[in-house]
């Protein structure tokens, strides 16, 4: 390898000692460093993929199908975080006592409204939607 010009990263942390900077600037030769989840301190491995070919594949009914994936409202990151508290609800409606569960089902639900409102004011969605737990099933047919 060449000599690569090191990059310059800026670590902040909240886990110091008082009265310590956050932040400290020194270069480093290595790539950027992954941020860490939103609820958690832990770092995340998976991540969505392109598709390997944009044309539509040749078992999907290409009329229906390709009209019934495309005519969701919902975006589907939020999509997907509204199943995800569909099912935790299920969940809760059998154990009443689990208290992890409803932790999670909080972080989730949370995701969606802060989700939900960078889509109102992106206008991907309507100025009036709202998540609504009893709703939610039904955005999901």
């Amino acid at each position: 390898m060449k000599n690569s010009p090191s990059h310059k990263v800026i670590f902040i942390s909240t886990a110091l000692g008082h009265g310590a900077d956050p932040v400290s600037e020194e270069p480093i030769d290595s790539e950027v460093i992954p941020m860490a989840r939103m609820h958690t301190r832990r770092k995340g491995q998976s991540g969505s993929k392109r598709p390997s070919t944009l044309r539509i594949p040749e078992w999907m009914d290409k009329e229906k199908d390709a009209q019934w994936v495309e005519a969701r409202n919902v975006p589907e990151d939020l999509r997907n975080m509204i199943a995800k508290a569909v099912t935790i609800r299920r969940h809760l409606e059998e154990n009443k006592k689990d208290f992890v569960s409803k932790r999670g089902l909080q972080l989730v639900e949370s995701k969606i409204h802060r989700l939900s409102r960078y889509y109102r004011k992106k206008k991907v969605l309507p100025a009036d939607w709202k998540y609504s737990p009893d709703q939610a099933a039904v955005l999901l047919r």
